[in-house]
């Protein structure tokens, strides 16, 4: 651990009460294509590192705003000076949109965050679960940037557990998967914005087939130009969905599109240290900038 990094975590405060001034919000985005109102959470930090606060928007797994996976976060966001957007797109499952519909929800948030006069529009990143980091990563290519950002970008992207990099490192290639073809281009997840990605994954995930490094090779699979903003961890003893409740059930897409079953074994320690490590890659990459 470098002294970087040990003053960083010195300084980071968790707390295990709920996030700060709570407020329900709704904006209204394209999910599907059919315009919607979403709900969001939005805090305040408990204390504002500085006169405009870095923020995060936060998305949830596919198990829905119900999961309980973004609230944690949002608490050791608040707690270190960061505002937060959670945002609560579903409840149940079987409505969840296609990801790969909803990329306008995240920068409709991202809009409404840089509205706040305590915000600093300028500093606003992305933090996903699951379903929520596919978002995350997406956000952080030209090709979604340009098409839904209207002018914005993220400035720094935390998908955490996104199963399936072996679907991301074809992706990067310029290939398609058999089990997922995009309405985007070939070539979409060939240039990237340079925002700085941190990609947290599990060692045991099924989607990638338990295959620890699912997530470096997608990042090695990035063009060079690009690759330098990206970097990884590997909870080598965690599987996907650490901070769910233990459940186990059958996915076609999973072991790398052989089809088999996801199990999810919930892991407090990987839990608080996943929220700790994802507060310093903000800290670092929004806050001291």
């Amino acid at each position: 651990m470098n002294f970087l990094t040990y003053l960083l975590l010195s300084l980071v405060s968790f707390t295990s009460q709920l996030s700060f001034a709570q407020e329900p919000i709704k904006f209204e985005a394209m999910v599907d294509g059919s315009s919607r109102m979403v709900n969001a959470i939005y805090s305040k930090p408990k204390q504002p590192l500085k006169p405009k606060s870095p923020a995060v928007v936060i998305m949830h797994s596919t198990g829905g705003e119900r999961d309980g996976t973004t609230q944690p976060l949002a608490n050791a966001l608040n707690d270190n000076g960061f505002a937060t957007l959670q945002i609560q797109l579903f409840s149940n499952p079987m409505s969840a949109p296609r990801f790969e519909n909803t990329n306008a929800v995240y920068f409709n948030a991202l809009k409404y965050l840089t509205q706040r006069e305590e915000v600093d529009g300028n500093k606003v990143g992305i933090a996903g679960y699951s379903y929520g980091a596919f978002a995350s990563l997406f956000a952080a290519t030209q090709w979604v940037t340009q098409t839904y950002g209207s002018g914005l970008k993220f400035a720094a992207h935390a998908p955490i557990y996104p199963g399936s990099c072996w679907m991301f490192t074809q992706w990067a290639k310029g290939e398609t998967t058999p089990i997922r073809k995009l309405p985007y281009p070939a070539n979409f997840a060939k240039t990237w914005t340079g925002a700085p990605v941190k990609i947290f994954a599990a060692g045991k995930d099924d989607y990638d087939d338990r295959d620890p490094n699912a997530c470096p090779e997608f990042v090695a699979a990035i063009a060079p130009e690009f690759r330098s903003s990206f970097e990884w961890i590997v909870y080598p003893d965690a599987t996907h969905g650490w901070n769910q409740q233990s459940s186990s059930f059958f996915v076609r897409g999973a072991c790398k599109n052989k089809g088999c079953t996801n199990n999810n074994v919930n892991n407090p320690e990987v839990s608080t240290k996943n929220n700790e490590d994802v507060v310093l890659f903000f800290l670092r990459s929004l806050a001291n900038k």
